[in-house]
């Protein structure tokens, strides 16, 4: 075999391992959603993203069945063929499908393709979503196909009305997803994100996928209008007086409603001749849909209205200041090396932002990457976008160009935490800035540890090598610090300097240019490796006679024969079976491998758990309900003590509570500083607690079950990414004892049922005296009751606490737990306390089964709290000599949904009767 063939053989396996990686990455995501959600669907559009989408759920959940319905939006206009393909597979697949039109008569010529295209299938989708109440979406969206696409996240989040703020969207670590929703939100959850068009050619050939013939160019009746060629699909098309279609030889790209879709002459009749005039065509698939053809933010706009590592794929994170020239970078590289398309290119020609010095008629690379209307107007990358740029070689790049500006630090952090490499940008007439650092010490901390600094921008010192030198040793000094190995390389990526070529005005330079080492940068080694396996289980897979373990292997290989046990019990089996996508037997199952594990015995294994070895067990991944732990922090709420959190590992969710910040890390310095918080964007060392024992590993041996999310339990935002150290064995032989006189032996014997009455509202709403009277009349009623009142707890058990957020955290939580003691002493609890954030309370009520626990509301006028001042707080307050007085320096969140509100100012006797029939009506 001669040189080209090696090459080509060569290609070939590199093609083979990119759409092996993409594979496992939406058999991954697909297992997810279904473990996740209560009622997910699927949106089938019937074009060949929809049908790739479809192969994949099908072999994720093989033997089994799909475990989830496949929605179509029909608006009444699609190509015959479409249909009859639909029906067809439907009836081949025994699909649940679910069919939704709107009956509204309008029509692309009556309406307008914008407002046609909104009542037909916008609103239509929105109503089949509400009207089915599934929570979330599974879409065949890939972030190849627009601009603001490439911002998008995997698991994108929809506010009421299923809207799209791309300012909310959660953060998304390592392979992990925030699948908490508040009421009214839902989830959009794209498998093929990262997947090209192309990609999907490749794979439909590889697996043999049906698809729709209109993909396949054949004589077909067209009439052209504004150079598009609209194929006349049935009576209804309206043609000009005189006007007959014409047979021409036409395919599709993308497919919908046929007056709206554009057909392109083609002689490519099958998958193969597809793919070889793809690679030749330089033009974007959407240019084919008449309603995407608005400019580079149209799709952003209709959105506003309503791990997995191969050796092929090499995920790079762009970092570095803001204006260091990241995004015009990327731009450039993909536009030399044709991760560019032309009509993206013409866009980046004709369009200029507001202060652009790009002069007219040349391509301004930055816009091929911030894709969101607010990056055009302010000049800046707010979030992440992500491009791919496919090397000669085949390796596929996957690079996330991410914001410099450190209010979006968060948003760097995101594409670290599955960065194989970062490529750290220094603009060489500012210089080391203390962003730089940040990214520098963000990427060390999540792990990458390979970094190709550029000093950019040379040209605006004149190519000065001294300047170049200077900056070098000063980055490659900090990453020596962080344990990171860094090269450093000149350019100027607004003049193309040694980005893709070797450049003429750097002749004392003779290294690579960044593209030549992206194409041979290789690991230096196994890297956050475990030495036995470990399979965090998404999903149990369930047949006639059979159960599966559905999960993806992490640490090492696994085979069939080794022995098994279920972390956080005494269970050990061996695996019998090892099944990967589509229920294929394997002989081993490496790393990154979804896969389908059977025990040889019958064991209780469920979403949530971890398989591993019993050695792996009995060497120190054993359950703990406490470690140390570094965080990211990325909300605006600063983190507080004793507040319950949710925390995420994988597919398993606990409450936790941060316990104690040891320290915050000084990016500049690289020391650890006292700290009592964390804010936005901080990076510290703390030490938590979860209720329930969790096994997790040390980020440095595993990423993958080395790694969590901190949830907020109210607004259900991710509020912090967490990196374990080590577990803390404190509780390891704690074990609750169960007693034979229990709650309802107690209950039975005082002839009541046990509650908690939380009372909350401002100072002097009345709350100490509405429970005195409560717990009198309850008393003459023969109850059995118990009041803890905010300064009686202070005295005493509390005394150590302040008024600090955090502070008032740990005192809401503490009063909860004995609540909770008492409430098991059969008693009822009647607590008085101020209690002043919706979350704390939250918390609070999380601890206790339904109907155990009533949020009372003592709603009384802040004038005539103020008024009452029964403490002399609010003279203190106003004095300016009590900073932290409730209502007045600190806010107070009244209840949204309370059990009961009570007026404060009103009739003493009216507000315990109420209280009374509450607590009788349990």
């Amino acid at each position: 075999m001669g040189i080209s063939g090696l090459a080509t053989k060569g290609r070939h396996a590199a093609d083979e391992g990119v759409l092996d990686a993409l594979e496992a990455e939406a058999i991954h995501v697909l297992r997810e959603v279904a473990g996740a959600f209560r009622r997910p669907v699927m949106l089938y559009s019937i074009g060949k993203d929809s049908s790739v989408l479809l192969h994949l759920a099908i072999k994720a959940f093989a033997p089994g069945r799909m475990p989830f319905p496949v929605l179509h939006v029909d608006t009444g206009w699609k190509f015959r063929e479409m249909i009859a393909f639909r029906d067809d597979t439907a009836k081949r697949l025994g699909l649940d499908l679910r069919v939704h039109t709107n009956p509204d008569p309008a029509t692309p010529f009556t309406h307008g393709t914008h407002e046609y295209t909104r009542i037909k299938k916008t609103v239509t989708l929105r109503r089949a979503l509400d009207e089915s109440g599934f929570d979330a979406a599974i879409g065949g969206a890939r972030r190849d196909e627009e601009r603001s696409r490439a911002k998008e996240r995997i698991f994108s989040l929809r506010e009421p009305g299923h809207r799209w703020e791309p300012r909310s969207q959660r953060p998304e670590f390592w392979w992990s997803a925030n699948t908490e929703l508040s009421e009214g939100q839902t989830m959009r959850v794209f498998p093929l994100s990262n997947w090209t068009e192309l990609d999907v050619w490749r794979y439909i050939k590889r697996e043999d996928i049906p698809v729709v013939p209109l993909y396949f160019a054949a004589p077909r009746p067209v009439v052209e209008r504004s150079g598009s060629l609209i194929m006349v699909d049935d009576e209804r098309y309206p043609l000009k007086p005189g006007e007959q279609p014409q047979l021409r030889q036409v395919r599709f790209r993308t497919l919908g409603c046929y007056p709206l879709t554009a057909g392109v002459e083609s002689q490519a009749r099958n998958v193969d001749e597809v793919i070889d005039e793809m690679r030749l065509d330089r033009r974007s698939e959407r240019a084919g849909r008449l309603i995407d053809g608005e400019g580079g933010t149209s799709m952003e706009s209709k959105k506003s209205e309503g791990v997995l590592l191969m050796v092929s794929v090499l995920r790079v994170i762009a970092c570095g200041s803001v204006d260091d020239g990241k995004s015009t970078l990327i731009g450039r590289l993909l536009a030399k090396t044709g991760g560019a398309t032309d009509d993206e290119l013409d866009y980046a020609t004709r369009t200029r932002r507001g202060g652009s010095t790009i002069p007219s008629g040349e391509v301004d690379y930055s816009l091929l990457t911030d894709g969101l209307e607010a990056e055009h107007e302010q000049g800046i990358t707010i979030d992440v976008a992500y491009r791919f740029l496919d090397l000669p070689s085949g390796r596929r790049v996957i690079i996330a160009d991410a914001p410099g500006h450190e209010q979006y630090t968060r948003n760097m952090a995101v594409a670290a935490s599955t960065a194989d490499l970062a490529v750290l940008l220094i603009d060489a007439t500012k210089g080391v800035r203390e962003q730089t650092h940040r990214h520098l010490a963000i990427c060390a901390l999540m792990g990458v540890r390979a970094v190709i600094a550029v000093v950019n921008k040379l040209d605006g010192v004149g190519y000065d090598r001294a300047v170049f030198d200077k900056l070098a040793n000063e980055v490659q000094e900090a990453a020596s610090g962080l344990d990171v190995a860094a090269s450093v390389i000149p350019a100027s990526a607004l003049s193309g300097d040694n980005v893709v070529e070797p450049s003429p005005n750097l002749p004392w330079y003779d290294g690579p240019t960044l593209l030549d080492a992206l194409a041979n940068w290789q690991p230096t080694g196994e890297l956050d490796r475990a030495e036995d396996y470990r399979l965090p289980v998404q999903y149990v897979i369930r047949a006639d006679d059979f159960r599966g373990f559905a999960g993806t292997v992490v640490g090492s290989s696994v085979r069939p024969g080794d022995a098994v046990a279920v972390a956080g019990s005494s269970v050990t089996s061996k695996i019998d079976r090892v099944l990967g996508p589509g229920g294929v037997e394997l002989d081993r199952a490496d790393p990154g491998t979804p896969v389908t594990l059977t025990l040889t015995h019958d064991v209780d294994v469920r979403r949530g758990d971890l398989l591993t070895t019993p050695e792996t067990l009995g060497n120190g991944l054993a359950p703990a309900t406490a470690c140390s732990a570094t965080l990211v922090w990325t909300a605006e709420e600063p983190l507080r003590h004793g507040r319950s959190y949710l925390l995420l590992a994988g597919s398993r969710t606990v409450p936790a509570v941060v316990t104690s910040v040891r320290g915050r890390l000084e990016v500049l310095s690289g020391k650890q500083l006292a700290a009592r918080t964390l804010g936005l964007n901080d990076i510290g060392t703390v030490e938590l607690t979860t209720d329930t024992p969790i096994c997790l590993d040390s980020y440095q041996a595993c990423r993958d079950t080395g790694s969590f999310l901190l949830v907020d339990r109210v607004t259900k935002e991710t509020v912090a990414a967490g990196m374990v150290r080590y577990a803390l064995r404190r509780g390891r032989n704690i074990v609750p004892h169960a007693y034979t006189v229990d709650r309802d032996t107690r209950q039975q014997l005082k002839g009541q049922r046990a509650k908690v009455l939380w009372l909350t509202g401002l100072p002097g709403a009345g709350k100490s005296t509405i429970a005195d009277a409560l717990e009198r009349k309850l008393h003459a009623m023969g109850l059995h009751t118990y009041v803890l009142d905010g300064d009686n707890v202070r005295s005493g058990l509390n005394k150590d606490l302040g008024f600090t957020p955090e502070a008032r955290a740990e005192n809401v939580r503490r009063v909860a737990e004995v609540s909770r003691i008492l409430l098991d002493a059969g008693l009822i609890v009647i607590v008085a306390l101020v209690s002043p954030f919706r979350t704390d309370r939250a918390v609070a009520k999380g601890l206790f089964q339904p109907g155990d626990f009533a949020e009372v509301w003592v709603n009384t006028p802040a004038d005539v709290c103020a008024s009452r001042d029964p403490k002399g707080l609010y003279a203190k307050a106003k004095a300016g000599t009590l900073p932290n007085m409730t209502g007045m320096g600190q806010a107070y969140e009244p209840p949204e949904h309370p059990d009961l509100v009570v007026d404060g100012a009103g009739s003493l006797d009216d507000v315990t009767d109420e209280l009374c029939t509450l607590v009788g009506g349990v």
